[in-house]
């Protein structure tokens, strides 16, 4: 019984002992970060930010019997869309000071490497960081009474009482700027700005009241432009105020029916509402038909058309000053049908194959073809506000014109890739058209990666084109594509309203991001003439031969912008001092719900593409109401980040190659005399990527 006993006993203390040896194996070896500092911080101005610093802490190395010199480290750092990057610098050191001067979104990221039991072993370790910099936000308004038209306060030249606007901005969120300013762009009827005044708001983060700041200014229009007026403070921008100052109503009208079935048609009777000649001063009126002049006389009050013919009547008048510094004016397009009416797609088809000129929509057609239509002839189309529908989708273009004075009027577009084509001519006119995209076949990632073969309702291929209330209905990136030659230019006019609403499927909204679009174009071959429109380049090329830039236009409050984050980049100087731009970040807002975030490397790209072109980045150094200063521009010609320095030549941090006007190497010297200034960076003239203040002293 004893032996049985302790026989137990020897038992229950083997097990035991078993189990308190389990207890003892050494853990498996693991890591952390110990941070000192903020890993998220929101910030008014760069003083406000901490640096962070990052030290690994390593457990169960020594119980595992693993010496300190058997260990490697590795530390990267992947900041915002990049990949991730190694600090070459902190190689087998134990911590990492983060430098935190600017707005960025990172991770930083510690690779230990060891042997365990004769295994390789590693662990990483990540950690995000996110700086993020409060928004200004602000709004300009005005205290205008009367009509608006899209949105564009319409001024009659003369009426002074009533030119004289006040505008209100109002700022919210961070309200820390110094300065601010009050800008008032004058356009020409292309669009292209004439002369830009600014107006200076001095110590404006001392106007602080209630959370706000509220700023005023009045202004007289007195001069024949479009204006578009705005509030900046440093990077932030009010929405825009357009308004457009001309010489009164002018305008033509139809005593009659606009479109006849040619088995009945009448005269109709046009009328004309004339200038205030004590405006405008003296002139001749000139009335149009199909781009020719018919009659010019100095009062012409009403026209009878009597041409009984099929086919589109296109008429226009202007009023030529005898004065020639006054501008032309000109009504808008009143188009006249003589038609035959369709009603199915066969006869649809028939019309054009027979050189219809003129042709009326009886009824929706559904074109179940896989073959293109190409009209070659003077054509009119009315649809009476019926729908076309492509229904093939290997239809690439589905009407392609190639013929001078085809319009457009009243359709519903819907479907296919490109509905209608304006090839190599001149003329085109369409009015009261919906483009129907629903959509989209092409993603803002398919801009970035190289395709710009995209959908489109429209396209213009070196043809001049007039769009007259024009309706975007959904799709993906543009609603109409325009590109152009170095011989053949294009010319889109916009009139009227143009308007880009949302395609709903499924609880889900589908809109174009911009209205109008180029990706293949020569620099200046492409044209958009329309109030309120403004353009953006984005510097993605086409293809890899491709040295052109993407641009994009719209009218909307919450189109694609630049913004230049200047937040590293150092602000206060002497004479003496020169530019860099080391540490800049560039925001690309898509829209509201969108932002891209670039670093300084996407200066590098865009000028490897354009270079070849002779189109270099800009730097300028201006006053602060932005007139210019002799010598203070300089051209980028290109960079030093893969070839290294160049001899004899002071590389910045920014590793930018600046050169002066005599095409000679140098450094952008800030200017002799002490003040505050603006720095502009652009990538040629028609891509802006922001400003920054800087003080010399």
């Amino acid at each position: 019984m004893k032996k049985i006993f302790l026989l137990l006993v020897l038992s229950l203390m083997l097990v035991g002992c078993t189990e308190i040896t389990d207890d003892l194996k050494p853990k498996k070896p693991t890591a952390e970060f110990k941070i000192t500092g903020e890993t998220t911080q929101i910030f008014n101005t760069i003083e406000d930010l901490e640096d962070i610093t990052f030290e690994i802490i390593l457990k169960n190395f020594e119980e595992n019997e693993i010496l300190k010199e058997d260990i490697k480290i590795k530390w990267y750092m992947q900041e915002d869309i990049s990949e991730y990057k190694e600090l070459e610098d902190n190689i087998d050191m134990y911590d990492y000071l983060l430098i935190i001067n600017r707005r960025t979104t990172l991770n930083i990221k510690a690779v230990i490497s060891f042997k365990l039991n004769d295994k390789s072993e590693t662990i990483d370790i990540v950690q995000p960081v996110q700086i993020v910099e409060k928004e200004t936000h602000i709004t300009l308004t005005n205290d205008f009474e009367g009509e608006k038209v899209n949105n564009i306060i319409k001024l009659k030249l003369g009426d002074l009482a009533l030119n004289e606007i006040e505008f209100t901005a109002t700022l919210v969120g961070n309200l820390t700027h110094k300065t601010g300013s009050f800008v008032v762009e004058k356009r020409n009827e292309l669009n292209e700005v004439v002369k830009t005044e600014s107006f200076i708001v001095e110590n404006l983060d001392e106007l602080v009241t209630d959370d706000k700041i509220v700023v005023k200014h009045t202004y007289l229009f007195n001069e024949f432009y479009t204006y578009v007026i705005y509030f900046e403070a440093g990077k932030y921008r009010s929405s825009d105020n357009y308004l457009d100052v001309n010489y009164g109503d002018f305008g033509i009208t139809l005593l009659g029916e606009k479109v006849y079935n040619s088995n009945n048609i009448e005269d109709r009777v046009i009328s004309f509402n004339l200038l205030d000649q004590d405006v405008i001063g003296k002139g001749q009126y000139v009335l149009y038909l199909n781009g020719q002049e018919i009659m010019r006389n100095n009062k012409l009050f009403t026209y009878t058309h009597t041409d009984k013919a099929v086919g589109g009547y296109l008429y226009h008048m202007e009023f030529i000053p005898t004065d020639k510094e006054n501008p032309i004016q000109k009504t808008d397009k009143l188009l006249l049908v003589n038609g035959v009416v369709v009603n199915t797609e066969e006869e649809f088809v028939e019309a054009i194959n027979n050189e219809v000129r003129g042709i009326i929509l009886g009824s929706d057609i559904k074109y179940m073809s896989t073959n293109e239509l190409v009209v070659d002839y003077l054509m009119t189309l009315f649809g009476d506000g019926k729908k076309i529908s492509v229904m093939s989708t290997s239809i690439n273009i589905f009407l392609k014109v190639k013929s001078n004075d085809v319009n457009f009027s009243n359709i519903v577009f819907e479907k296919g890739k490109y509905q209608v084509m304006y090839e190599n001519t001149t003329n085109g006119y369409l009015e009261d058209m919906t483009f129907n995209l629903e959509q989209g076949r092409t993603s803002f990632d398919s801009i970035i990666k190289g395709d710009f073969d995209m959908d489109a309702g429209l396209y213009v291929n070196r043809s001049l084109v007039e769009v007259h209330n024009t309706t975007i209905v959904g799709g993906g990136i543009i609603g109409i594509r325009i590109e152009a030659t170095e011989e053949v230019k294009s010319i889109l006019t916009v009139t009227g309203t143009f308007d880009n609403i949302d395609y709903m499927n499924e609880g889900v909204a589908y809109r174009s991001i911009m209205q109008i679009g180029t990706g293949t174009s020569p620099e200046g071959s492409v044209i958009v003439a329309g109030q309120g429109f403004f353009d953006i380049a984005v510097p993605f090329s086409v293809s890899t031969d491709s040295k052109n830039l993407i641009k994009l236009w719209s009218n909307s409050e919450d189109r694609m912008r630049w913004i230049l984050n200047s937040g590293a980049v150092k602000k206060q100087m002497i004479i003496g001092d020169s530019i860099d731009y080391y540490g800049v970040m560039l925001d690309l807002i898509i829209s509201k719900d969108q932002t891209m975030m670039f670093n300084l490397d996407i200066v590098y790209t865009i000028l490897d593409i354009v270079g070849s072109k002779g189109i270099y980045g800009i730097v300028e150094i201006e006053n602060l109401d932005g007139s210019k200063i002799e010598g203070m521009k300089y051209l980028i010609k290109g960079h030093t980040r893969d070839s290294g320095p160049v001899e004899g030549y002071e590389n910045g941090k920014d590793l930018l190659l600046y050169y002066n006007d005599s095409n000679e190497l140098v450094r952008p010297l800030v200017p002799n005399k002490p003040g505050t200034y603006v720095v502009r960076l652009k990538i040629g003239e028609s891509l802006e990527l922001g400003t920054f203040e800087i003080v010399v002293k």
